[in-house]
């Protein structure tokens, strides 16, 4: 028994357990019948878990445990209400059956099953007052846990995502080609130069977003591979397959970008010949999928080792919860395929 269930079961014995001693004490003042009294008090007891905690299962499965207040209150009014009625109810029969004066002991109005059925809903009133009142609080603290997670989350890949390109060895292999094209190909050369601050300043703004169009992130992974362009040459090709309607979807900042960079390092860089590097995005009414393939094998774990792509898995899951997947495989063509499915929120 985890610890959340320890605290249900104690506040369900303790929140009866009070009830029903208060009613034994202030029926005993009145009424000498001790056996019915505690007859009586026993059936309240167990009628009280029993019903609550069926009620509790059921809104559990019906997640109402997880909705906001507005929609809420009308159902909690009406499962009050149904709850307090069966409550009277079966307390009635059990105690006219067995104690024709147990019924009258702890209920004041003197049998009248309508008044019971009030002051038996206003007691399950205020245990789902209760019940909802810390799910109400558990949830927007998990809310902030979450918010937090993600937040977290961002930062340490936009870090991780700045350090790549203020890598040293990046940063020297980039400058070093761009050095080289200035004679050659002054024109490229100064392309490239604006293709590295575009990227740098990209890495700074795009952070500050939770979630960015695919333009935005496309723009991004364009300037990273323009510049690795001018490293690898012939040995790094491109292909682009993305709808323009595809354009405008939101996507967690620097997940293609960061996809990208591992297919470089552990795929094209890992072969003599290079290879090629392929985005692509199939849009569904409820959802998108975004491909990104390279050239190479799944043979290393480095891969799912690498701090991207454990956090780009972790961020999905922030944001979509089970609704956003990250799926890595090798087609066996040579080819390493990864696939991101992310919800459609985007409005038609």
């Amino acid at each position: 028994m985890s610890a959340r269930q320890r605290i249900y079961w104690t506040c369900q014995f303790v929140g009866w357990g009070v009830l029903v001693i208060g009613n034994v004490v202030s029926s005993f003042l009145v009424d000498q019948l001790v056996f019915e009294i505690y007859f009586a008090s026993a059936v309240m007891l167990i009628l009280g878990i029993v019903i609550s905690h069926t009620f509790h299962n059921i809104a559990n499965r019906l997640e109402w445990t997880r909705m906001s207040v507005l929609p809420l209150i009308p159902r909690v009014l009406i499962a009050t209400l149904l709850m307090g009625m069966i409550f009277a109810l079966l307390y009635g029969a059990i105690s006219d059956l067995f104690f024709s004066h147990a019924k009258k002991i702890l209920v004041a109005s003197g049998g009248q099953i309508f008044i019971d059925i009030i002051n038996f809903s206003v007691v399950f009133f205020i245990w789902n007052l209760l019940f909802f009142a810390f799910h109400i609080f558990d949830n927007f603290r998990a809310a902030q846990i979450k918010n937090l997670e993600l937040k977290a989350a961002k930062t340490e890949i936009e870090l991780s995502s700045f350090k790549n390109q203020m890598n040293p060895h990046f940063m020297f292999n980039s400058l070093n080609s761009i050095r080289a094209l200035i004679d050659e190909n002054p024109a490229r050369a100064k392309e490239a130069v604006t293709k590295l601050s575009g990227l740098l300043r990209n890495s700074l703004s795009l952070g500050k977003k939770q979630l960015v169009t695919l333009r935005e992130e496309l723009e991004m992974v364009e300037h990273y591979l323009a510049i690795e362009k001018i490293r690898y040459e012939e040995r790094l090709n491109v292909v682009y397959q993305i709808p323009e309607e595809a354009l405008d979807l939101e996507v967690p900042p620097y997940m293609v970008q960061t996809v990208v960079e591992n297919a470089i390092k552990h795929g094209i860089s890992k072969l003599k010949e290079g290879g090629t590097i392929s985005l692509m995005a199939d849009l569904h009414p409820e959802h998108y999928l975004l491909f990104i393939e390279n050239t190479g094998f799944l043979a290393s774990a480095k891969w799912e080792e690498g701090i991207g792509i454990s956090n780009t898995r972790e961020r999905l899951h922030l944001l979509f919860d089970d609704a956003a997947h990250f799926e890595m495989r090798e087609t066996g063509q040579g080819t390493v395929q990864v696939r991101i499915h992310i919800p459609n929120n985007k409005k038609s």
